[in-house]
């Protein structure tokens, strides 16, 4: 079988916004906020922000579910991984908080004014095991300035000031990469109907599959290389599950994530 890389190709990175037209000098792209993510949200105060991880006041941990690849270590500065792009399937439910993953809540300061955050992707891979494009996409702080600078494409789009952070300030202690699913019908019956990725199991693999290639991560010597150590976490495996396969025994792994959502075998 031929690896998932070999048969994918890098995207210039493209989004729909950008067919009419460019952002004059000195400003950027910024999503406009609609009418109905503010009605998806429970207060103005509330509105837009991401929870972290470790638990929140609207339960962000019975209200997500991931699958992810990770590695734990020490003063890790940066991380990248290359995805392929898809538009996965939606459904709208009563999920009271939209996350930070543009421009709405404060902190990010963007400074490339080609990308628009929250903005459509194009191409999109195919759903029936067609052609793939694949983006890369990293993180890493600058050893000077301790900004946390998002690369997209190896162009960096903006940077999170350190002083948004605790220990992140200096460095990192944990990478993921994989997906996440945001909504209040996680974990019960009837389960949401929301894909993760192209909406296949990881089982799907090549062509199929939503997959992250070449992860690799940074430390103090300043070199990209592949985590030493490295496992796999599917918080609802039966919906979204997870699968860092080697196709040789001397190739690097690819993993494969995501699933449909409500199914057959995810009520």
């Amino acid at each position: 079988m031929v690896s998932a890389q070999n048969e994918s190709f890098r995207s210039n990175l493209f989004q729909v916004w950008q067919k009419s037209g460019r952002c004059p000098k000195g400003t950027i792209p910024i999503r406009r906020v609609r009418k109905e993510d503010l009605l998806r949200a429970n207060s103005f105060k509330n509105f837009g922000k991401k929870f972290p991880i470790g638990g929140s006041k609207l339960g962000a941990e019975v209200n997500r579910s991931t699958a992810i690849l990770v590695t734990l270590g020490y003063n890790y500065i940066g991380a990248t991984g290359e995805i392929n792009v898809w538009n996965p399937m939606l459904q709208v439910d009563s999920y009271k908080s939209t996350g930070c993953f543009d421009l709405t809540c404060s902190g990010f300061v963007q400074t490339n004014p080609m990308v628009g955050l929250g903005g459509t992707i194009e191409p999109m891979s195919s759903i029936s095991g067609g052609q793939q494009f694949i983006i890369a996409v990293g993180i890493f702080q600058d050893p000077q300035s301790g900004n946390w600078w998002l690369k997209v494409q190896n162009q960096p789009v903006g940077y999170w000031p350190p002083t948004l952070f605790g220990y992140l300030s200096h460095s990192a202690t944990l990478v993921e990469w994989g997906g996440e699913v945001f909504s209040s019908e996680l974990k019960k019956v009837p389960h949401t109907g929301t894909a993760m990725g192209s909406g296949d199991y990881a089982g799907a693999r090549a062509y199929y599959a939503s997959f992250v290639s070449t992860p690799r991560i940074v430390d103090y010597s300043l070199q990209l290389k592949y985590p030493e150590r490295v496992g796999t976490w599917a918080d609802e495996p039966t919906c979204y599950s997870v699968d860092n396969f080697q196709e040789t025994y001397t190739s690097e792994p690819v993993f494969y994530y995501g699933g449909p959502g409500r199914s057959r075998d995810c009520h």
